[in-house]
């Protein structure tokens, strides 16, 4: 129910692209546990999908370094915990540092394991370990700063993908039928209204979600991949 009344603003473009707009990152970060092996995007099935949710706050109280050390100390505190948790050890995960294991948790079998590759005011980024539904990494960060006279500031919040499908099946569900997709946009915008809402400030436009695909992008031989591009991808 709290997700369709966030959809009234929010604002989707996907569109199938030669080039993403943004490289992925390189750092895979840490060495994997036997149980849990770093899950790059070379290792998945399907296209290669940047996915952007972005929130302009205006007028926040604090600033862009204040939101990113509060998020990395506390990250329960901007998710919205009918939807999404961040996990360690079974308890609200906080104070996040580089080789931190986590766990995204999700409605449903959708929980996903992650590695904290870097984590500092700057923002923080996240790779899939084995068993999460994603292959790739997951970026938190801020841009197009502006300090206002009054010493509040306008920014945006930003949450960035690049992944595909961690197996099969997933690829179906994410990019065929879309179930996991509508969970990852009802998590990420609720975060992103997090965001706005620790920051003290106000949202100015629509909160955008922004899918790319890469164009002929699946692995060798990934025929379920190959399909789903031929077909366009998500609608």
């Amino acid at each position: 129910m709290h997700h369709l009344l966030r959809r009234r603003y929010v604002e989707n473009v996907t569109r199938t692209v030669d080039r993403l707009s943004e490289a992925p990152p390189e750092a895979l970060g840490g060495t994997p546990s036997p149980s849990e092996a770093v899950q790059a995007a070379h290792t998945g099935t399907g296209p290669l999908v940047l996915r952007s949710y972005e929130v302009d706050i205006r007028q926040a109280r604090l600033a862009p370094n204040e939101l990113m050390e509060r998020m990395i100390e506390r990250p329960g505190d901007l998710n919205d915990s009918r939807i999404a948790g961040f996990v360690r050890d079974d308890e609200p995960a906080t104070t996040l540092r580089r080789g931190d294991d986590l766990v995204v948790e999700l409605p449903g079998p959708w929980n996903g394991p992650v590695r904290v590759v870097h984590a500092d005011s700057s923002g923080l980024l996240l790779q899939t370990l084995d068993g999460h539904m994603e292959a790739g990494q997951i970026r938190f960060d801020t841009a197009a700063h502006v300090e206002r006279p009054d010493g509040t500031h306008d920014y945006l919040f930003r949450v960035r993908s690049w992944a595909r499908g961690g197996d099969a099946v997933f690829t179906v569900l994410h990019l065929g039928v879309r179930v996991a997709k509508e969970l990852q946009t009802a998590m990420w915008v609720a975060l992103c209204h997090g965001a706005m809402r620790v920051a003290e400030g106000t949202r100015h436009r629509k909160i955008r979600v922004t899918t790319e695909i890469l164009a002929e992008s699946s692995p060798a031989g990934d025929v379920m991949g190959d399909t789903l591009e031929t077909l366009g991808g998500p609608g």
